[in-house]
């Protein structure tokens, strides 16, 4: 088989960032000239091995449907004023709460940066490899009951479940009736000990069971959103948007 052969071989196999790595070490044979066949393999198979990580991990970050795909958790701002812990956040930055499966309840008023947070956690999931979903509470529940409809909403929260990161933001936004609800329990239900969930709010955790119309499926709801979780109140009444 001759170079051309092997390129083409390469590209049919979708090995294209391993074609295009042999395509410069073979430009540049002076550069590898004291490497090994195996090292000058290996070479290329890590740089292939990335390209595909990274690809994979841009799909994740496309499917979660994020508010902001650029949020990074570089790029946070900490400090008392804002009630934002680099030891917290170096510890979610790990991803153990992840592989726990446990949550996380971001609080704080309009433009702390509570969804910017969120985001950034869920992008850094993304990149450990974990599957994520973003929603606002509003269209969640618009889409639960969508699904209801059309019974077929067992189907929407399994499908649903398979992400091991569910973020809804904006929760206790606007009152919760009994149907939806029972719709949310459902869903929290499944994922409890199965996979994480990320609140953001500008309620208090303690306010949210006066947002829901039904006090029995309320005390249910926040058992299993509220447990095991890590807290965080961000603070301040300066806009983060508007800085």
């Amino acid at each position: 088989m001759n170079y051309e052969e092997l390129k083409t071989r390469l590209h049919a196999l979708g090995l294209d960032t391993l074609a295009s790595g042999l395509e410069s070490q073979r430009q540049s044979p002076e550069l590898y000239a004291e490497t090994s066949f195996e090292e000058r393999l290996g070479m290329l198979v890590e740089h292939e091995a990335h390209e595909r990580e990274s690809k994979a991990m841009n799909r994740r970050v496309q499917a979660a449907l994020f508010r902001d795909t650029n949020a990074s958790l570089e790029n946070l701002e900490f400090g008392k004023e804002r009630g934002l812990s680099r030891t917290v956040v170096a510890k979610l930055r790990e991803g153990l709460w992840l592989k726990d499966k446990t949550g996380v309840i971001i609080t704080g008023p309009t433009g702390a940066g509570k969804t910017y947070l969120a985001c950034a956690l869920g992008i850094r999931a993304c990149l450990q490899g974990y599957g994520a979903r973003y929603y606002r509470i509003t269209s969640l529940l618009e889409d639960m009951a969508e699904h209801r409809r059309a019974d077929k909403r067992r189907t929407f929260i399994r499908n649903l479940n398979r992400r091991s990161l569910l973020v809804i933001d904006d929760f206790a936004h606007t009152m919760m009736n009994e149907e939806e609800q029972k719709d949310l329990i459902e869903l929290v239900e499944d994922r409890f000990g199965k996979a994480s969930t990320m609140i953001t709010s500008q309620q208090a955790v303690e306010r949210w069971h006066g947002a829901m119309e039904n006090p029995t499926l309320a005390d249910a709801i926040l058992d299993r959103l509220v447990h095991k979780t890590e807290r965080i109140a961000l603070q301040g009444e300066d806009s983060m948007r508007k800085r």
